[in-house]
């Protein structure tokens, strides 16, 4: 059930829930009602029956693991090149 609040509520205004007998204070520095401090706390009705739970089936069957994949071969790694030497005005460039 939802709390009916007052629609412009002051700074510090007590509502009081008709049906639990809570006490709610408005504050303006947070815009919200929040629970009062000096409130009673109503009446909590006893708690039912736990229903019947069935029972759970069988766990299902797990297949089995299939086999792996072909792996390729390496692949083939080319010769080192030569090392080459650039002559500019100003610098040698290795």
């Amino acid at each position: 059930m939802a709390i009916d609040f007052p629609s412009s509520p002051t700074n510090g205004q007590l509502y009081t829930n008709p049906t639990t007998g809570m006490v709610y204070a408005y504050s303006t520095t947070y815009t919200a009602w929040q629970p009062y401090a000096n409130s009673t706390i109503g009446y909590t009705g006893s708690k039912g029956d736990i229903g019947y739970t069935g029972s759970r089936g069988d766990v299902g069957y797990d297949g089995s693991t299939g086999s792996l994949g072909y792996t390729g071969s390496i692949g083939y790694t080319g010769s080192t090149g030569d090392v080459a030497i650039f002559y500019s005005y100003r610098s040698i460039i290795m």
